[in-house]
């Protein structure tokens, strides 16, 4: 029977330096000898108290019945929870699409500012154009001479016309020309 105490002493006693281990404390092994050998002086192991310690079968209570107060709560939870994950959802996604909006509208502001720029650079270039236009048409060695109503030309306009009818379809033999195949 010694022999079969040995196992679950050695167990107890590796045990016992597993807990100090673990525990982050630091043990001496004299402390853990004496602690040891107090243990087995206090509670001595036999055949019989060990078996009979492994074949007792502890029971669970029985559960207890849940308030409903406590159920209440519960629901509560569960209702918040969902709500605060929808809310979170939806603040995202208000949050993305006013990121996005801004990106679009510095985008779009850029482009106007360009669109506006060239639009300067095309009123300057016409009216400098313009400038040159008149400082040509002022040099008398071109031969330009200023409009006057007596060099004025008056058209008169042609009698309407009126759409000649197309000539009532008549029925024609079938033709020569060959039909295309790709059709």
């Amino acid at each position: 029977m010694s022999a079969m105490l040995k196992p679950s002493t050695y167990d107890r006693r590796a045990s016992s330096v597993d807990w100090a281990t673990r525990s982050g404390r630091t043990a001496s092994i004299a402390t853990v000898r004496s602690r040891r050998d107090r243990q087995d002086l206090i509670r001595p192991q036999t055949a019989a108290t060990s078996l009979s310690a492994v074949q007792t079968i502890k029971t669970l209570p029985n559960p207890q019945v849940v308030p409903a107060w406590l159920n209440l709560l519960m629901v509560a939870q569960r209702g918040s929870t969902i709500l605060t994950f929808l809310l979170v959802t939806a603040t995202l996604a208000v949050y993305s699409w006013t990121v996005y909006s801004q990106h679009l509208w510095g985008k779009e502001y850029s482009r106007l500012k360009t669109l506006q720029r060239n639009e300067r650079q095309l009123t300057s270039v016409n009216e400098a154009l313009k400038n040159q236009m008149v400082i040509q048409a002022e040099d008398p060695s071109l031969g330009l001479v200023s409009p006057s109503p007596k060099d004025t030309v008056f058209l008169e306009p042609l009698p309407q016309r009126y759409p000649l009818s197309p000539p009532a379809a008549q029925p024609t033999a079938p033709s020569s020309v060959p039909k295309p195949l790709g059709y």
